[in-house]
């Protein structure tokens, strides 16, 4: 999808996409896929609260998602960023057609972590999986927590990463 940014980050709404990724890229709308906070009208609201009002908010269980997966590019025709919390959410979108060239990872410690990218990014076998899927259907994946950080691109290798700076 032409405009939007793709990221996982198990923490969601907070000061990393309020501050630096939603003027970086000049969002509009904000989609967030995640099962509990649709589920949870308390901290839906809350973190509504906290995005400015002249962010359209989306918030979508993922078998909501799924269903308006076919409507996501017209709902979405502006700037958008779309939120995950976890690997599993965004391959399970991909596989049903929800299609980008480009994830960024910025905050996930998996249960039974195996792989340490960074402090805020530790994953476990199933995520490798799961990206390793990405990255076999051209999806450049990078680790990189806010627009001015050095981003660190996951590749196929299954214990090196690549790095630059940026």
């Amino acid at each position: 999808m032409k405009n939007c940014f793709v990221r996982i980050d198990d923490r969601l709404v907070h000061g990393q996409i309020l501050e630096t990724w939603i003027p970086h890229y000049a969002a509009k709308a904000l989609f967030v896929i995640n099962d509990r906070i649709a589920s949870d009208a308390f901290r839906e609201a809350v973190m509504r609260m906290v995005v400015p009002k002249e962010i359209d908010v989306f918030v979508f269980s993922l078998s909501q998602a799924l269903i308006e997966n076919r409507r996501l590019p017209l709902i979405s025709r502006k700037n958008t960023i779309f939120l995950f919390s976890n690997t599993s959410d965004v391959l399970v979108m991909f596989k049903a057609g929800f299609t980008f060239r480009h994830l960024n990872i910025g905050n996930i410690c998996s249960p039974n972590a195996t792989k340490m990218y960074s402090p805020a990014v530790i994953l476990n076998t199933k995520d490798m999986e799961n990206i390793e899927y990405l990255l076999r259907s051209q999806v450049s994946v990078e680790i990189k927590r806010t627009p001015v950080d050095r981003t660190i691109f996951i590749t196929l290798r299954d214990n090196e990463n690549n790095e630059t700076g940026e």
